[in-house]
């Protein structure tokens, strides 16, 4: 199904689809599965999609300015230089499991709940963003910037590889494991022997 025919789809299924550097600009999408879809270079900008599920999908270098997320779901996709911060954040509820998200722009956004299990998320940048409840059980955040991050409630239990200065950022009742908890007191001047 080609996505120029029509702006609007619903119950649909999208599978094997390779649309590099299209112009997906303003559809509307509900209720729909993309399985196994390279999105390379596309354009979804002031797209709509609402309850919908990636699956193997490449978004990498997708540009979605005003584009509105309301419970979408992305497993096992690759997204790497994606600006989520240029969505539409009305009722913005994106999640992810096993995904690889590399340098990712989250910056502003309220994502609360939002999961992140299991995802190599490297370098991103969640600079004033609101992740309270998040959820990165097992996930890598190599080179990932949290500033001004309000991360209360933040589970991240076996995530590996993380820099959060708690001096900057709010980590009230946060879940950390040994031995990763130790990076937090480094910003905090104690010295481990």
């Amino acid at each position: 199904m080609k996505f120029t025919v029509k702006n609007e789809f619903e119950d649909c299924e999208f599978r094997d689809l390779k649309s590099h550097k299209e112009d997906l600009t303003a559809k509307h999408f509900s209720n729909c599965v993309f399985e196994r879809c390279e999105f390379f270079e596309s354009n979804f900008s002031d797209s709509k999609f609402s309850e919908c599920r990636f699956q193997q999908c490449d978004l990498s270098l997708t540009t979605i300015d005003g584009c509105k997320w309301m419970d979408v779901q992305f497993e096992d996709c690759k997204i790497a230089g994606v600006d989520f911060s240029k969505s539409n954040t009305f009722m913005l509820e994106i999640n992810f499991l096993k995904c690889l998200i590399n340098a990712t722009n989250f910056s502003d956004l309220k994502l609360h709940n939002t999961s992140f299990k299991e995802c190599i998320v490297r370098e991103c940048d969640f600079v004033n963003a609101d992740l309270s409840g998040s959820d990165f059980y097992q996930a890598n955040l190599a080179g990932s910037l949290f500033h001004n991050t309000n991360l209360s409630k933040v589970n991240l239990l076996e995530a590996k590889a993380f820099a959060i200065n708690p001096l900057n950022n709010i980590l009230n009742k946060a879940k950390v494991s040994l031995p990763e908890a130790v990076t937090l007191l480094e910003y905090l001047g104690v010295i481990i022997e």
